[in-house]
């Protein structure tokens, strides 16, 4: 049984080509043309070598880029030479709309995050509301004609999936391979090890900066960075510890409103800036962190961060708007032991009370990455091997009948 990813997903779909490769499934994963340069599969492993055979570039565009509408030219036979030879083809992006039109069946899509890619109209401008609707047609069309199964539990994303007809599966990715064990630091990141080691505290934050340039209305929906510098701030005036960190991200377009607000209140020796960084620098900084913070704003869903967190078993703060339970009966799985719509008072006490009890969060700390390799990483994969074969199974049935 052949497999094919098509798209990376912000390196999420090569995090389960790994998986699946470890699980004994022959996987291989094609990239857009225009994948972003950040989230390609070698900023994401220390190990490039060992999984670059089984990745292939194509020359796919993921929606119109750019002036590239080449998606409006390619032919039915270079689709089909592609991938007609994969018995099981998983796709992201715009995706459906290849298979379509090569007269093959989109297995299973996965939906970036929250919605559906390329089925909002974007007005901007003459052109742009022109190019939208057509990929929104060739979008919806695709996907309630080519799609057998979709991978969602976001409620947006569910309810316009089910408009369009496939199949929905309430479950995550397996989005962050965790199982990659480096035998040496590189020098850029000894450098930035030996800073966190002068500090008895690491608090660290790798979101982006969006917070104070954006309407009001959307206020509590990004990240509210503001939240974590007051907090931080208030918590150093209580702190018996000589001198905790915050480490900050130059990342988003309020970087600087960011620094400002740590200028006002006068805490600029506890904070360590770093410039934006692959993934894979990134899970080697987590094994020396204490505490995590993703974004403070209202979301449904953890992130990227939220995983990285998770994978590396640091204890982490992220306001989420669902309960417990909610998620459970969404997911059929428990609700990881995140400090989730934490108030800025909930940060100060949480930081103070990591100073009396730092082998309770230690603790938390491992039981988060217990849970993600159960339920966010190889556990995850091995269900959606399970669903793989059972997809097989189905075709090979209708093959003969």
């Amino acid at each position: 049984m052949k497999i094919a990813l098509i798209g990376n997903m912000n390196n999420n779909f090569f995090s389960m080509l790994r998986y699946f490769r470890d699980l004994g499934m022959d996987a291989t994963l094609f990239l857009f043309k225009n994948e972003q340069a950040h989230f390609l599969p070698k900023y994401d492993t220390w190990e490039i070598k060992k999984w670059e055979k089984y990745i292939i570039r194509t020359n796919l565009v993921n929606g119109f880029k750019k002036g590239d509408i080449s998606l409006l030219h390619t032919s039915k036979s270079e689709i089909k030479k592609i991938f007609k030879s994969y018995n099981v083809i998983i796709g992201c992006g715009i995706s459906p709309v290849y298979i379509n039109r090569a007269g093959l069946k989109l297995d299973l899509f996965v939906p970036y995050g929250m919605d559906v890619e390329f089925t909002d109209i974007y007005s901007s401008s003459i052109s742009k509301i022109i190019s939208s609707n057509v990929l929104k047609y060739l979008q919806e069309k695709a996907i309630s004609t080519s799609v057998s199964y979709s991978v969602s539990f976001d409620k947006i994303t569910i309810k316009k999936l089910k408009k369009y007809g496939p199949k929905v599966l309430y479950m995550g990715l397996p989005m962050l391979y965790n199982t990659e064990n480096l035998k040496y630091v590189p020098k850029h990141l000894n450098e930035i090890i030996k800073k966190f080691a002068k500090h008895d505290l690491i608090v660290f934050s790798h979101i982006s900066h969006i917070w104070k340039n954006i309407p009001t209305t959307w206020r509590n929906s990004y990240s509210r960075n503001d939240l974590l510098i007051s907090a931080f701030s208030n918590y150093l005036k209580k702190s018996t510890l000589k001198k905790p960190l915050l480490v900050l991200f130059e990342y988003g377009p309020d970087v600087l409103h960011t620094k400002q607000l740590i200028k006002k209140y006068n805490i600029q020796d506890n904070i360590l800036w770093l410039n934006i960084m692959p993934r894979k620098d990134i899970m080697i900084l987590l094994k020396y962190v204490d505490i995590g913070v993703g974004k403070l704003g209202d979301n449904y869903m953890w992130g990227g961060v939220g995983w990285e967190f998770l994978a590396s078993g640091v204890p982490f703060f992220y306001n989420l708007q669902f309960s417990n339970e909610e998620y459970s009966k969404l997911t059929s799985i428990p609700m990881p032991n995140i400090f989730k719509n934490a108030s800025e008072l909930d940060i100060v006490n949480h930081l103070l009370n990591f100073e009396k009890s730092p082998e309770k969060y230690k603790k938390i700390g491992k039981e988060l990455q217990i849970w993600f390799n159960k339920y966010g990483g190889i556990g995850l994969a091995s269900i959606w091997k399970d669903i793989i074969i059972k997809i097989y199974k189905e075709k090979q049935t209708h093959a003969v009948i």
